[in-house]
């Protein structure tokens, strides 16, 4: 359903979008601190609004010059105008995922120091049906191509880590009720 060479360059727009997110792996960095405070939503709070800082001006970076990214690392050998435009178009809308590369890993550690991954499972299976729901939208419906697979997994993203996160607030309020 999608054009030709749509897949390589889906494949090399998450790539270059996640660079940030391999190079500076915050979910690591951040693991003696959320384990000292048993995984405390205060704390992750305040890890998430830093992450939020982080990401606006690497999306901005890459809005502005994930074509030159683009040209600069792939633009060789069989690598098509086209490709470079697909690729172009999927390293841009990824790019608006960069928050939620960062906000999960560090929303799934919480749950792992908390002892309790039962709802990753729960959140995961969400997950998959928004992003299949939202892909069939995005590229059936509104006939989106590459750009609506891309925004189906970021959106699909959202939902995953707005899930995750409020599962958390919801179990750390219960907690807090019982210890009253």
């Amino acid at each position: 359903l999608l054009p030709q060479k749509s897949i390589s360059a889906l494949t090399y727009g998450i790539m270059l979008a996640s660079i940030p997110t391999s190079i500076i792996r915050l979910d690591q960095i951040t693991t003696t601190s959320l384990s000292e405070e048993h995984g405390s939503l205060q704390k992750l709070n305040f890890y998430l609004k830093k992450l939020i800082l982080i990401s606006l001006p690497i999306i901005v970076f890459y809005e502005l010059f994930s074509g030159f990214l683009v040209r600069i690392l792939f633009y060789y050998g069989h690598f098509t105008l086209t490709d470079l435009k697909l690729t172009k178009i999927a390293t841009m809308v990824y790019a608006i995922n960069i928050p939620i590369m960062f906000i999960w890993p560090l929303i799934y550690r919480t749950y792992q120091i908390k002892d309790n991954l039962k709802p990753i499972f729960f959140i995961a299976i969400i997950g998959i049906f928004v992003n299949g729901i939202l892909n069939y939208v995005f590229v059936l419906k509104l006939m989106l191509g590459i750009a609506g697979i891309a925004l189906g997994s970021v959106l699909a993203g959202f939902v995953l880590c707005t899930t995750g996160y409020f599962l958390l607030k919801q179990t750390e309020h219960k907690k807090l009720l019982q210890g009253l």
